[in-house]
């Protein structure tokens, strides 16, 4: 890694800079001010789907970060806008009132898409029959993410997204296309975001598969780091991809790797 020089970030939020919504992880403050200070172009990368990037940006300010703007944050529900402002979609939204105030929908036409999010409390039996007859129509199926779990606020494993998204897929007989990671249409356009290529850049985040092993898939260099989901038995699994390790964030810039930060 002598020759290598990162020219690009994507830093995952839950379970690597913050525990919870906005409780600093050990060290990450430090961490990231020395990003700022390093003039590298980052993005925090995010399969959030519960809340817009305004909120996400509020509280990440709260915990003592230096967010400039949203624009710094990328999450799932972004790449599902540019794909149905591109392709003209009117889409069916499986996401929070709060997260669907973002993206143009037009409920007095059929819709020709579904993006499926967190939904929360707000999923009803309703929505999931609408979804169901819009895909089973024919309907472009958009999932934000099929994550298997997150951490949650009291710290236990909660069962994510995916949950929803495999039953739908299930019952249509069909397959979504996953916008989040590890998914090449996310990073892709993290890297358009930033202006560099995948070689590049590196992420680091507390998910083997979503986080790490997504970016390396698409040519990303990756650390994983002890904190959040971490579980032991990935340590060996992130070697054997030639994936570095670190105890968190903070020491993760120590990383040959991101010597030059």
């Amino acid at each position: 890694m002598a020759d290598f020089q990162c020219n690009g970030l994507l830093i995952d939020i839950s379970g690597v800079v913050v525990e919870g919504k906005d409780r600093p992880i050990d060290g990450s403050l430090e961490a990231m001010a020395r990003i700022e200070q390093s003039g590298v172009p980052y993005l925090f990368a995010t399969n959030t789907t519960s809340r817009p990037r305004t909120e996400i940006a509020r509280e990440l300010r709260s915990a003592g970060f230096a967010v400039s703007s949203e624009s710094r944050i990328l999450t799932p529900f972004q790449v599902a806008q540019t794909i149905c402002a591109d392709k003209g979609l009117n889409p069916l939204c499986l996401v929070r009132k709060s997260v669907a105030a973002e993206i143009d929908t037009d409920p007095g036409r059929p819709y020709n898409a579904v993006v499926v999010g967190d939904l929360g409390d707000e999923l009803t039996s309703h929505l999931l029959e609408e979804a169901f007859e819009a895909i089973h129509n024919g309907a472009v199926f958009l999932a934000l993410a099929k994550n298997r779990d997150y951490v949650g606020p009291s710290g236990k494993l909660i069962p994510d997204m995916g949950l929803v998204v495999a039953g739908l897929e299930y019952s249509t007989n069909s397959e979504a296309t996953i916008l989040g990671k590890p998914n090449a249409l996310f990073f892709d356009a993290a890297l358009k975001l930033m202006g560099v290529v995948a070689g590049e850049c590196v992420m680091i985040g507390d998910d083997l598969e979503a986080d790490v092993i997504g970016a390396v898939s698409q040519g990303m260099h990756a650390v994983l780091v002890e904190t959040g989901k971490f579980r032991a038995e990935w340590a060996a699994k992130a070697g054997e991809y030639g994936i570095a390790v670190a105890p968190n964030l903070k020491h993760a810039l120590d990383l040959p790797l991101l010597s030059g930060l």
